[in-house]
Order: C-alpha cells, then sequence, then structure tokens
C-alpha cells in the first residue's frame, strides 16, 4: 500500500515528517474500511516510518481491528529501491501468512509491476495492491512469483 496523500503546507519540514493532509486523512479510514469489509487478512504490518506512512498504516490498521502493536516500523523502506524491499520480505519468518506493507513511490509502484510481472497504470497514493504470491517461504520471493488479485484506488470509492 503507498501511504495517503501527504502535505507541503509546512514547507520548514522535512520530507520525512510531512503529515497527511486533509484528503489523505479522508482516504486513510475509508481503504481501511474497504480492506476490512472485503476481508482482506493479514498478520503483519510493516511500514516506513516516515509520518505520512506510518500514519496511514495505524489508520488503516484500527480501521481492520487490528492492533498497532502489529505494525513493524522498517527505516529501510524509506527511499528504498523495489529490490531492497524484496530483499527485506525475504527475512521475514515463516509463520506470517500474509503481510501488509506501506511505502512511498516510485518505490512501492515498481515493486507491485515487479512482483506481478507487469505494468499497473498508477498507483496513486493509498493505494491497495493485493498480490497473490506463489512461493512455500518468504526466502523465495522474487519477482514475477505473484499475481495481481485486486488493485483498489481510493478514486474508484469516492464521488468525484
Amino acid at each position: 500500500m503507498r501511504h495517503a496523500k501527504s502535505s507541503w503546507k509546512y514547507p520548514h519540514l522535512n520530507d520525512f515528517e510531512r503529515p497527511l493532509n486533509s484528503r489523505g486523512k479522508r482516504n486513510a479510514p475509508m481503504m481501511g474500511r474497504i480492506l476490512r469489509d472485503e476481508s482482506v487478512m493479514f498478520d503483519q504490518i510493516i511500514s516506513s516510518p516516515a509520518k505520512r506512512a506510518i500514519t496511514t498504516a495505524r489508520t488503516i490498521a484500527s480501521e481492520m481491528g487490528y492492533s498497532e502493536d502489529n505494525i513493524a516500523d522498517e527505516r529501510r523502506f524509506y527511499g528504498a529501491h523495489p529490490s531492497n524491499i524484496i530483499e527485506i520480505l525475504r527475512d521475514l519468518d515463516n509463520s506470517v501468512s500474509h503481510a501488509a506493507v506501506f511505502g512511498h513511490n516510485p518505490t512501492f509502484h515498481s515493486l507491485v509491476e515487479q512482483l506481478v510481472n507487469t505494468t499497473i497504470e498508477k498507483f496513486p497514493t493509498c493505494a491497495a495492491a493485493t498480490i497473490s504470491l506463489d512461493i512455500d517461504t518468504w526466502r523465495e520471493l522474487k519477482a514475477a512469483s505473484g499475481t495481481l488479485t485486486a488493485l483498489r484506488l481510493p478514486r474508484d470509492y469516492t464521488d468525484k
């Protein structure tokens, strides 16, 4: 999942500290409810600790009834290359069957494309991709090891 829309209202803040803007604060809980209503499940949440990403992860978790204790912050997600994200995920414990990851573009757009070996037109803020992985252990994770089962864009659930 890409973080919700962030604010540029505070030029004194560095990029890492930028908060969500009003649209982000609306879209994150909405997407959490959509994921909950569609019975999307995960047992591990991993997020970039950048304010906009971790706030999105916490909001989604709250809407889905998951404890914030389930959220691991992963500093390496911030500014990472998609191959770095794959390497981090390869180290997940195999007791984790379903993981949710929260981060930034262009990395997460490219990550989704690499994992499912296809091109997606857009991966806007607060977009949520669900990928079914054809692996038995996280160590097997690599490019083209998944199938995109859903791509949820906030604009598809809101009135224009």
